[in-house]
C-alpha cells in the first residue's frame, strides 16, 4: 500500500502547484498525465507481486517489472493519444518505443541486484522454490 500512496502523493502534489510533470508543469489534465496515473496502478501491482515473492529470483523480478512496467504504457500511451488527438502508431512513437531501452535497462539492473540483496539479508527463496518471507514482509500485506 505504501507504493500507491506515494504515487498519489506525488499526483496531487503536482495537481497542487509542484511543477515537476512534463516540462515543469503543474495541472491535472495534461498529455503526460497518463504516466503518473499509471504508475499510481503499476506500483500497486508491484508491491502485492512483490509481498509474495515477485522480487526474490531474477525471473520473479522480471515478469514483477514487465507487468507493472506494461501498466503504465496501458493507461500513459492512450491517455497521451487522446489528449494530443494522436493516432495509435504516433502515440507509441512518442510515448513508448523510446522509453523501451531504458526500461529493459532497468528490469535487467533490478533483476540482477534485487535477488542478491534479499539473499544478503536471508530471504532467499525456499528450497521448494517458494517464496521466503520474513515477518517484515507479511507485515507489509
Amino acid at each position: 500500500m505504501a507504493g500507491p500512496l506515494a504515487c498519489l502523493t506525488y499526483v496531487l502534489a503536482g495537481v497542487a502547484g509542484v511543477p515537476w510533470f512534463a516540462n515543469g508543469s503543474a495541472r491535472l489534465v495534461g498529455a503526460t498525465f497518463g504516466y503518473p496515473a499509471g504508475m499510481t496502478i503499476a506500483s500497486a501491482i508491484a508491491g502485492e507481486l512483490s509481498c509474495r515473492g515477485g522480487d526474490l529470483t531474477s525471473g520473479r523480478v522480471i515478469a514483477t517489472m514487465l507487468l507493472a512496467t506494461i501498466t503504465v504504457y496501458a493507461v500513459g500511451v492512450p491517455w497521451l493519444a487522446l489528449s494530443l488527438h494522436l493516432g495509435m502508431g504516433a502515440a507509441l512513437s512518442a510515448g513508448l518505443f523510446p522509453f523501451l531501452p531504458g526500461d529493459a535497462l532497468k528490469v535487467l539492473i533490478a533483476a540482477g541486484l534485487l535477488p542478491v540483496a534479499w539473499r544478503l539479508r536471508g530471504e532467499a527463496p525456499s528450497p521448494g522454490g517458494g517464496p521466503a518471507i520474513s515477518g517484515w514482509r507479511r507485515r507489509l500485506r
